[in-house]
């Protein structure tokens, strides 16, 4: 990133502006969003606890609490905002530094198992996300996987995500996003989306809602797509937040 970019102002007070006003940073949000992880990606994690991971934008801390809690004592993250990296060493998250991430990433080639990038591609201008890409892919060992997560921009869920950020300079759909994970190499890609789990009174009364609200979505889908011609055929997602995985292929 440019010296003059104007992220590396928002970032140093990313919490104090920004985080403290949309949710609380607490122990229960830690437990919460560890539930989720569980849900959803504990599948993707490799079986070799000593396997090395690498958590990009890492924040406060939250994936990576969650990998350390988990055992893989080698899973390491980065963040450019000094204030993000204080919370999350404040809630016990450990092996986290201050860098860029084109910078970081270029040191290292065929390293990584594993590597995270949670709510940062929104962030990039369009040829830093492929250059971000192509330096995880890079980073990668040969059968290791990225999971990448991003705002939906085909919902109102993560439309009101993606411009509730100033820094936010992309929107992806499924689609997109799978074709920029292939476009940089990467082989069996697969979308997501996240949905919430059950926690409490409240967010199942949430979930059995949602049911409802996402089959007359997926209904409107249909109307508005069509089924009849092979290139509109696809599973409408409709959660705020999807999840990309993808893998670098063998040698």
């Amino acid at each position: 990133m440019g010296k003059n970019d104007y992220r590396k102002r928002f970032f140093e007070r990313y919490i104090t502006t920004h985080v403290e006003y949309v949710e609380k940073i607490s122990q229960k949000s830690f437990d919460i969003t560890a539930k989720i992880f569980q849900k959803h990606i504990s599948r993707f994690l490799p079986d070799d606890k000593s396997a090395s991971i690498l958590d990009i934008a890492c924040g406060e801390g939250h994936l990576l609490h969650y990998f350390q809690n988990q055992g893989y004592y080698k899973a390491q993250g980065i963040d450019l905002g000094s204030e993000q990296l204080k919370v999350a060493r404040k809630m016990g998250v450990k092996n986290i530094e201050q860098a860029d991430l084109f910078q970081y990433l270029k040191k290292y080639k065929d390293y990584f198992d594993l590597v995270t990038a949670f709510q940062i591609i929104e962030h990039l201008k369009k040829d830093e996300a492929v250059e971000s890409l192509d330096l995880i892919y890079r980073s990668l060992k040969p059968g290791g996987k990225v999971l990448l997560s991003t705002p939906n921009a085909i919902t109102l869920g993560g439309l009101w995500i993606s411009f509730g950020d100033f820094t936010h300079e992309l929107m992806f759909t499924p689609r997109s996003l799978s074709q920029l994970l292939r476009v940089c190499g990467f082989l069996d890609v697969k979308i997501f989306g996240l949905e919430p789990v059950a926690y409490d009174l409240r967010s199942t009364i949430r979930i059995i809602l949602r049911k409802v609200l996402k089959a007359i979505l997926k209904f409107w889908f249909i109307i508005e797509r069509g089924t009849g011609r092979s290139i509109w055929k696809s599973e409408p997602i409709f959660e705020g937040i999807i999840l990309a995985v993808g893998e670098k292929k063998w040698i």
